[in-house]
């Protein structure tokens, strides 16, 4: 799996994908040209983790990123956190600093995609299971 990450805008579309994902992605300049020059039609970023979970949950450290970012642009936007099984997405709640508000949402459109680019890919369905009911 390589974390991926996913710039989306107003029409829900995807405006720079950021593969790797990596803790340099802030110094990445392509990605913060492409996020600055479209800053009034960008409404988030999704990036993915691994695991399978019922709701994705930012770190500490994710949501102290947040925060900057939306510093930054000097707007608030939304943070969609992928997982094999699942997304979620944070927003800041409106009271302090670092308050983000956390739930599970559909996949957007482009949650398929994203998953593709990192190799996480779908989630696995259960096996089948199979009765021979030649033995009681």
């Amino acid at each position: 799996m390589t974390p991926t990450g996913a710039l989306i805008d107003t029409s829900n579309r995807v405006l720079y994908w950021l593969k790797p994902l990596t803790l340099a992605w802030t110094e990445n300049k392509p990605f913060w040209d492409t996020f600055w020059k479209n800053r009034d039609r960008v409404i988030g970023f999704a990036y993915t983790q691994t695991g399978h979970t019922i709701c994705p949950f930012p770190s500490y450290d994710q949501i102290t990123m947040f925060a900057a970012a939306e510093a930054a642009i000097e707007k608030r936007l939304q943070w969609w956190i992928v997982d094999e099984s699942a997304c979620s997405l944070a927003r800041w709640d409106g009271r302090y600093r670092l308050d983000y508000f956390t739930m599970r949402v559909f996949d957007p459109i482009w949650v398929g995609a994203l998953r593709e680019k990192s190799g996480i890919g779908k989630l696995i369905s259960s096996p089948e299971i199979v009765i021979d009911e030649r033995n009681p």
